[in-house]
């Protein structure tokens, strides 16, 4: 399973090495103040940083299919093998895509009961400290959206 996720995020990893490389590049050219060098560090820097956000996000679909079973998709989300900013690009994607499929169907918010959308966290016993279960609260917090915590404590029951 380790395999999996260290194969997946090779690419990423690499990447986040030539943003470092070029990061240090730029300042070395604003310290010179050599325009040229500045507009080819910034340039090199947007291209990088496009390619991360780009594989970062197969990272995070691959992981998604590895967890997250279709039939459970409509009401469920499992963030198991996300780093922090991964699990919460991912969650704010899918509530957003979520919230509006659900007021499509079944109208506004405020018009009907709450949807109940299961985010799974685990409870961070494989790794040092939690990580994801205190971020997810945060960001459910932070977008005040209601929930309950799941009884084994391993995610929540956010209200959509």
């Amino acid at each position: 399973m380790i395999g999996f996720f260290k194969e997946i995020r090779q690419e990423p990893n690499l990447i986040k090495q030539y943003i470092k490389e070029t990061k240090k590049n730029l300042r070395k050219a604003e310290k010179n103040g050599d325009e040229a060098e500045i507009e080819f560090h910034r340039n090199k820097l947007e291209e990088y940083q496009k390619s991360f956000d780009s594989e970062t996000d197969k990272v995070i679909m691959l992981t998604y299919e590895r967890y997250n079973k279709p039939e459970q998709s409509d009401n469920r989300l499992d963030l198991h093998g996300l780093k922090k900013a991964e699990a919460l690009r991912l969650l704010e994607k899918i509530l957003l895509i979520k919230t509006q499929q659900i007021n499509e169907k079944l109208g506004d918010k405020d018009s009907r009961e709450p949807f109940k959308f299961h985010i799974v966290t685990g409870r961070g016993n494989h790794s040092h400290r939690a990580v994801l279960k205190p971020a997810v609260k945060d960001y459910l917090l932070d977008n005040g959206i209601k929930y309950v915590e799941f009884e084994n404590q391993a995610g929540f029951i956010a209200d959509l």
